[in-house]
């Protein structure tokens, strides 16, 4: 009867000729460390720019909510003739009353946006179905009474990278604050207190009319040009640097957040860019 033949390394030779035949396919430390080393690099190389390709692309679904937005403006002024709609400080169901073109209603007022207690406020968010142009940006019906229980949000008016405190306001944009009809107008305008008209503003494809600002700096959906902010982060929602913008003609661009910060800080270029009648 033929028995198996056991095999083993009794001399010290063949003991490191059968320990080299059984691991010779396995890593070393050091090449381990070597291929953790290349890997950890190539992360660090490759991870900034997935970063700013995924912003880019949010950045890109902004743009279209702001397109959609603009259109909705549109829309509103060829069935108003040619009235915009307004904007306004944050309001109540009271003063909502007395204002029915503002496009949007509610917000954060007084509330304290940095304090994330109180996004969950009734009172804190925005209400887009009851502003003046949500049956233009969307499929359903303008609500006409204003329900502060309405909680529901609308991907239109909402910016993907603005996170939680975007998620608690439900709306992510702000009409530009020179269509508040209680501003007072230029001096040499010709023009009184009121809704504006579509037709009067002036340059059309250089005035501002919504921006992507900054969410904690939204105590209202109407965006004041003041020269209060020492960085362009703080007063716009960044991507990659470059904040949204949608202008009177229809178009929505990028800006460059340091360049449209100068804008805001220089009085003759502000008129410019934000005065729809200068």
């Amino acid at each position: 009867m033929n028995r198996p033949v056991i095999t083993s390394c009794r001399s010290s030779s063949e003991k490191k000729s059968c320990l080299g035949a059984a691991y010779r396919d396995a890593f070393t430390l050091v090449e381990l460390l070597t291929v953790i080393g290349i890997v950890a690099v190539l992360a660090s190389l490759l991870l900034p720019a997935l970063t700013r390709s995924r912003e880019q692309a949010r950045s890109t679904v902004c743009r279209n909510n702001m397109k959609q937005l603009t259109y909705g403006v549109f829309s509103y002024a060829h069935e108003k003739e040619d009235e915009l709609p307004t904007t306004g400080p944050s309001t109540t169901k009271q003063t909502y009353q007395k204002r029915p073109t503002d496009w949007v209603v509610g917000g954060p007022g007084e509330l304290p946006s940095k304090t994330a207690s109180k996004w969950t406020d009734p009172k804190f968010p925005f209400h887009a179905e009851s502003g003046s142009i949500f049956n233009y940006v969307t499929d359903y019906p303008r609500e006409e009474i204003f329900n502060e229980a309405d909680s529901r949000v609308f991907k239109s008016y909402r910016c993907p990278s603005s996170d939680d405190i975007g998620a608690a306001l439900r709306v992510n944009y702000s009409l530009n604050g020179y269509l508040n009809p209680e501003r007072k107008l230029s001096k040499n305008s010709g023009f009184t207190r009121g809704q504006l008209k579509l037709g009067w503003v002036t340059a059309p494809s250089e005035k501002v009319l919504f921006v992507n600002e900054n969410p904690f700096a939204m105590s209202d959906a109407a965006f004041e040009p003041v020269n209060k902010y020492n960085t362009a982060g703080e007063m716009f929602l960044m991507h990659n640097r470059s904040a949204n913008f949608s202008f009177f003609d229809g178009s929505v661009v990028p800006v460059q957040g340091e360049a449209m910060l100068d804008v805001v800080k220089t009085m003759n270029r502000l008129d410019r860019h934000f005065d729809p009648l200068k």
